[in-house]
């Protein structure tokens, strides 16, 4: 089973590369995240937003959680 940390490197890593696959700097909301059972559920935003909580910022569209 792997650890809480582990899946948030997972996870991390996901962003990552569709950080850079986009173009848009992209952060985990991790104060969203969801813990479950059967897993966590993560949340992410654009790095600006993520860092400076400005609505301006909030604008990536069709940002699912996974």
């Amino acid at each position: 089973m792997l650890t809480e940390q582990e899946i948030t490197k997972i996870a991390q890593d996901h962003i990552d590369k569709s950080s850079k696959k986009s173009g848009i700097k992209l952060s985990l909301f991790k104060e969203a995240t969801i813990k479950k059972s059967y897993g966590m559920i993560f949340f992410y935003v654009s790095k600006k937003f993520y860092d400076t909580r400005d609505e301006k910022y909030n604008t990536l569209l069709g940002n699912v959680p996974f």
